[in-house]
């Protein structure tokens, strides 16, 4: 995804009131006045006692890296909702702050719940661009204490799926027709494939189940 369309999501979430405007955000984050900010002035630490009991209470975000055959090595961005565990994914080239901030902006768009906090490893592609998307987005940013991946424990799993289920097949070297493909594992992920932990039900069932069970009951007289 090209800064550009990034800058079109983020304008269509300010249209739609999910985003602050660019000058209100910039005049509270002080742009100009950073001497002595800290660096990373919006990242912190996830509470101790932070309970997730809904969708986009807290997704879990990480990148992997992918041998696809001598010569060709792929950077793989993944993100699970801990709750529904609802995954999205992307492949590109390389990962960086701003490729990153630009799957931010995706799963923002394609989630089926609002995204309220995420959390990531310190990793230089979660610092700059990303952080800065994230404070814009008004999304809660939590980053890992050092060398505790199992912390993340959730998309470190989900990770692990991506290697057994989706890279252990053929697969297209060209990071478009790779997309496309992994879209479509994605698809079958969130409808279909069961999981244990959300009693056998995919994803999105799991979603709609709940919905239901929240819904406000009619009564007909």
């Amino acid at each position: 995804m090209s800064e550009r369309t990034v800058g079109r999501i983020l304008a269509y979430l300010e249209g739609s009131g999910r985003v602050e405007s660019v000058a209100s955000f910039l005049a509270r984050r002080g742009r100009g006045k950073g001497r002595g900010r800290p660096r990373r002035p919006y990242a912190q630490r996830k509470p101790k006692g932070y309970e997730v009991g809904h969708p986009g209470d807290l997704i879990q975000v990480d990148t992997l890296t992918v041998t696809l055959g001598p010569g060709e090595t792929i950077q793989h961005f993944s993100a699970v909702d801990l709750f529904t565990r609802f995954s999205l994914a992307e492949v590109h080239t390389r990962a960086t702050a701003n490729l990153a901030a630009s799957f931010l902006a995706r799963l923002m768009v394609r989630a089926p719940f609002p995204i309220r906090a995420v959390q990531v490893d310190g990793g230089s592609e979660f610092m700059s661009d990303f952080e800065e998307v994230c404070e814009r987005l008004g999304v809660k940013l939590f980053v890992l204490p050092p060398r505790s991946p199992k912390l993340n424990g959730h998309v470190e799993r989900m990770q692990r799926t991506f290697r057994d289920e989706f890279y252990t097949r053929p697969l297209p070297s060209q990071i478009p027709e790779l997309q496309k493909k992994l879209d479509a594992y994605l698809d079958h992920y969130n409808r279909e494939r069961p999981h244990r932990a959300l009693n056998g039900l995919a994803p999105l069932e799991f979603l709609a189940m709940m919905q239901e069970e929240s819904a406000p009951q009619s009564h007909m007289c």
